[in-house]
């Protein structure tokens, strides 16, 4: 357990290390998301300018269990969080910083992983 809970702290600092360049830093998120766990993420693009046929992430959301994590992203500024879902309403929201929701995802994603295979597999793909 103690190699699992290094690897996910390994996985956070990755990820709030790559907030430098932050469209990057979004577009690589995206796309291990998508990958890692696509039943349970969804990911808005939308065209860079109005000639160019590159798409830029807009917006990341995920839901695991009950908890939802939204990223939100505009040009250089980037809106992290995370809420509380029940049937389908989210009943409470609080603003992140970014390393924060990460970690925060990634523990979920583990906590996930002990009930569901897809969740394990997702996890695996974050810290891999």
């Amino acid at each position: 357990m103690v190699s699992d809970d290094r690897d996910l702290d390994l996985a956070a600092a990755s990820i709030r290390a790559d907030r430098r360049d932050v469209p990057a830093f979004v577009n690589a998120l995206a796309v291990r998301l998508e990958e890692a766990v696509p039943g349970l993420v969804a990911v808005e693009r939308k065209r860079a300018g109005m000639f160019s046929g590159e798409k830029v992430v807009k917006r990341i959301a995920c839901t695991v269990g009950e908890e939802s994590y939204v990223l939100t992203a505009g040009g250089r500024t980037v809106v992290a969080t995370c809420g509380k879902e029940v049937r389908g309403i989210v009943i409470r929201t609080e603003t992140l910083p970014v390393g924060d929701w990460a970690q925060r995802l990634v523990a979920a994603l583990g906590r996930e992983a002990d009930t569901s295979a897809e969740a394990y597999r997702a996890l695996h793909g974050l810290v891999g």
